[in-house]
């Protein structure tokens, strides 16, 4: 949660308005559906998720009721730019959180180079989703 607070806000998790973190809290449900490209899909699965905060107690009604109407723009921090192969960037994630631990990952510093290639990744994408049309 705390590497999605800052990929997503560009903040730690202490400093979370309750919609981002209702929003958060929805992305592993369907991480595609609920990106925040999809806007739609992503708010309503964040209203449901600040509802059913209301309704187990954790959350106020009128807490409810002002979180709700609000969107939740994503940001991310200058410099980062989309990824296109969010999976295979996970996985490095993964790698290097095991190798270097949360401080050395997150504390800065860091300068990560891979195999990834980004203009094959997306031809491949592309091909993909024309295939999946057909």
């Amino acid at each position: 949660m705390a590497a999605a607070a800052l990929n997503y806000f560009d903040k730690p998790l202490s400093e979370l308005s309750l919609e981002e973190a209702a929003y958060l809290a929805a992305l592993p449900k369907a991480p595609n559906n609920y990106h925040p490209f999809r806007k739609r899909a992503a708010r309503w699965r964040g209203a449901w998720v600040l509802g059913r905060m209301a309704s187990n107690g954790f959350i106020s009604d009128y807490e409810e009721r002002l979180a709700r109407p609000r969107p939740c723009v994503t940001d991310r921090p200058v410099g980062v730019q989309r990824i296109a192969a969010e999976h295979f960037a996970e996985e490095v994630r993964r790698r290097v959180y095991d190798i270097y631990g949360e401080k050395k990952l997150y504390g800065g510093g860091l300068s990560i180079r891979s195999t990834l290639n980004t203009d094959f990744q997306t031809y491949a994408q592309r091909a993909l989703r024309l295939v999946a049309r057909l």
